[in-house]
């Protein structure tokens, strides 16, 4: 589940992580730099199909309204807080072994940095401020071209699996003005492209690490990419973590919070991939509900939209023994979740075209 959009999920996944970071948070607003620490536990197809860089922000915007005072800048609301203070990042996607959730850790600097003492697969540097999520689209798109450009002088792409690592130094006067995360989902967008030719293939970034720095006195600003393989990782490589015999806390104390993505979860959208079982069982109890049948790695010029009472969702095709190997099925009660997924996973200009033979646009 993507959970930064649309409102319709996103807003009650704010306030569930608002409201368990309030139950365990006993200090006062964070003034000073921070770190923080964010894993997330997701079923197998939220590990197939969901780009770890959307789960940050409304997961950051949640923890936010209880650490941070309201922002001085923009739009007066829930969500706008001095969550600028944050300036080390790590994130991270597991497969969960029970229900979805997201652990939440807010450390001291030092300790959310992600660090490998293994030469990454990539590395690149843009000169330069990063563009910041949704404020300036064409200064985004010839910043993600020099990030391409650059990737192309490196050895490519690291199979498999990728942790991706980005360092933005910026001017000392945006440090308490531009939050981390806005430096982060564009960045990631971007590196996607030019390591695996497509922003489609974002998902297979598994950690996701930034940190943001004053540019030194001679001026130098820009931002370093490093991509390693996630294969090659050896946990006592880490320093974040190689040492396991203390608690990292911020400000004497830590928050660890368990919120179940239940709470917010519900059944608005459902995506089947090799699980034939639990797709036939979810069509067969939602006879009235829709599905996407989309290819493995869903592109914008197929999204099929069927009625779950589908001849062609009922009746395998000739040559074919499975409903979710070849062709995933992303299922909702609401067509307008399903379009929103679309656009939130596939691409944001992305159109369901509806089937011929059971036309779900009419009613």
């Amino acid at each position: 589940m993507v959970l930064t959009a649309p409102a319709s999920i996103a807003e009650p996944w704010k306030w569930a992580v608002a409201r368990t970071v309030q139950e365990n948070w006993t200090g006062g607003y964070i003034e000073e730099p921070c770190g923080l620490i964010l894993t997330f536990h997701l079923d197998e197809a939220g590990m197939r199909l969901t780009a770890l860089h959307n789960l940050l922000k409304a997961t950051i915007d949640g923890l936010s309204h209880v650490l941070f005072k309201p922002g001085s800048y923009g739009h007066a609301g829930p969500w706008n807080r001095q969550d600028w203070w944050i300036t080390h990042l790590t994130a991270e996607k597991l497969v969960a072994k029970g229900d979805p959730s997201v652990d939440i850790r807010v450390t001291d600097p030092m300790f959310a940095q992600y660090a490998r003492i293994d030469k990454p697969a990539v590395e690149a540097t843009i000169p330069g401020t990063a563009p910041l999520f949704a404020a300036n689209p064409a200064k985004e798109k010839i910043w993600r071209q020099q990030l391409v450009n650059a990737v192309k002088t490196t050895s490519g792409a690291p199979n498999g699996d990728v942790a991706l690592d980005f360092q933005f130094t910026i001017d000392p006067l945006k440090m308490k003005m531009a939050d981390l995360d806005n430096f982060i989902v564009p960045a990631t967008t971007a590196a996607a492209i030019a390591l695996f030719g497509t922003p489609y293939a974002s998902y297979r970034i598994t950690t996701l690490a930034g940190v943001k720095q004053c540019g030194n006195d001679n001026g130098l600003i820009g931002t370093t990419m490093r991509a390693w393989s996630e294969s090659t990782f050896d946990p006592a490589e880490r320093f974040m973590w190689q040492d396991g015999d203390f608690t990292v806390t911020y400000p004497d104390q830590t928050v660890v919070s368990d919120v179940s993505t239940n709470e917010v979860r519900t059944e608005m959208v459902k995506a089947f991939i090799d699980d034939d079982a639990g797709f036939i069982q979810w069509r067969d109890t939602h006879p009235n509900a829709f599905i996407v049948n989309a290819a493995r790695t869903p592109k914008t010029s197929y999204l099929i939209l069927h009625r779950t009472s589908c001849y062609s969702m009922n009746n395998l095709r000739p040559g074919y023994r499975h409903w979710a190997k070849q062709y995933i099925k992303i299922c909702s009660d609401r067509i307008e979740d399903l379009a929103d997924w679309a656009r939130d996973n596939v691409d944001s200009h992305a159109v369901l075209r509806p089937c011929k033979h059971c036309h779900p646009m009419q009613e």
